[in-house]
């Protein structure tokens, strides 16, 4: 890659990570046609699957994953193919296609925490929490850095299946890792402030039913 393409490379990138899909769209395309990396057709994917030009980016996907095996390239490699196809699924809200994807991260790095949040997260948004904070609990237990995201999301598992105090004692841990979380924040003052409604409702109750009959008479 020329010095003049590595700037352009360089300068998509920083336009993709800046939620600026349109323009890192025609860095792209200014790039040279021939000799595309594994991720070049990667980061093209991503940006279109970012414009909602689903077939688009799926098409590239495929070309990029066929130039993949042919080259017989790593599995983390092979992994970022996974990742972006199950992305571009669920955004457009296929998200069983979406956990098929994902789960091919699982079987190829077992022992990283990737496969298992994203699948959780898919499985979280079809309302399997119990199936989703598994594989949550799982990432605890592998994720080395962004274990607060792991905490976090098992505490977001936890709140849908109404365990409040489990979900508050998670999203407490992801704060003491992180204590600018603000996803962790926000659940966290969530699940407090329905723990103490829940509480004062509980007392009310026992209340009535330790009142003698005739006490309101």
């Amino acid at each position: 890659m020329s010095p003049d393409s590595r700037r352009q490379w360089a300068a998509a990138l920083e336009s993709e990570a800046r939620l600026q899909p349109a323009t890192a769209l025609w860095q792209i395309q200014a790039l040279p046609k021939h000799g595309r990396s594994i991720a070049e057709y990667i980061l093209h994917a991503k940006v279109l699957t970012s414009l909602a030009r689903y077939s688009e980016s799926a098409s590239l996907l495929k070309q990029g994953l066929r130039q993949a095996r042919s080259s017989k390239l790593e599995v983390p490699v092979m992994v970022l193919f996974f990742a972006a196809t199950g992305d571009n699924y669920r955004e457009q809200g296929m998200l069983w296609r979406a956990e098929q994807w994902y789960r091919k991260i699982m079987l190829a790095l077992p022992s990283s925490p990737v496969g298992y949040v994203l699948t959780g997260t898919v499985l979280a948004r079809r309302g399997q929490h119990v199936a989703a904070l598994k594989l949550f609990r799982r990432a605890t237990l592998l994720r080395r850095i962004g274990l607060e995201e792991a905490y976090c999301n098992v505490g977001l598992s936890l709140r849908a299946l109404g365990r409040l105090r489990q979900a508050r004692d998670a999203f407490r841990k992801a704060l003491g890792l992180d204590p600018t979380f603000r996803v962790a924040q926000t659940a966290l003052k969530d699940v407090s402030a329905a723990l103490r409604l829940a509480g004062r409702t509980i007392a009310k109750k026992r209340k009535g039913r330790s009142r003698p009959k005739g006490a309101d008479d």
